[in-house]
């Protein structure tokens, strides 16, 4: 990312630990961990939430206009990682189609040249009030790189730089 872009402040927008309570969307149920439940039977619930058991790729219609494709191949990272984020999958999709932000933002490519693409922002909290982010970077090809992680402002608000094209209220 490129450094000299505006950022959340140059949109008078709060850092994020500044959020207010209903910016946060309900947690949806999450997945068990691949050690929980095993690798073979983790890509079959993997598949299943997004209906790659079916058919080779997903479509999600974002709310920042974007047609972002599933694939498992760009899934398949979270299977190597055996972090415990797996069980954040859901998060995914209801990021893309409730975000709290999204950000139009600048790249350099390995080519020397300026690229564009969205950054979605989610902002979730547990039922024992926990909050955890999801940031979802759509590239150009409309596939997904993402990470979603408990509290850390610092981290998410660095991260909220370009321009921002949509902003819950």
């Amino acid at each position: 990312m490129r450094t000299a872009q505006p950022d959340y402040t140059s949109y008078n927008r709060p850092s994020v630990k500044d959020a207010r309570p209903d910016d946060f969307l309900p947690m949806p149920a999450k997945l068990p961990a691949i050690k929980e439940v095993g690798m073979p039977a983790f890509i079959e619930i993997l598949k299943k939430e997004f209906g790659l058991d079916k058919n080779n790729y997903a479509v999600i219609n974002s709310a920042g206009g974007d047609n972002v494709i599933i694939t498992f191949n760009r899934l398949r990272h979270i299977l190597e990682k055996q972090d415990g984020r797996e069980a954040f999958v859901p998060l995914i999709r209801k990021t893309l189609e409730n975000p709290w932000e999204v950000w139009l933002s600048e790249y350099v490519s390995d080519k020397g040249f300026i690229e564009y693409r969205k950054d979605y922002f989610g902002l979730f909290r547990d039922e024992k009030d926990r909050q955890y982010y999801v940031g979802i970077r759509v590239e150009r090809d409309s596939t997904i790189l993402w990470n979603a992680f408990p509290k850390d402002e610092r981290a998410l608000d660095k991260s909220r730089k370009g321009y921002l094209i949509l902003a819950k209220k």
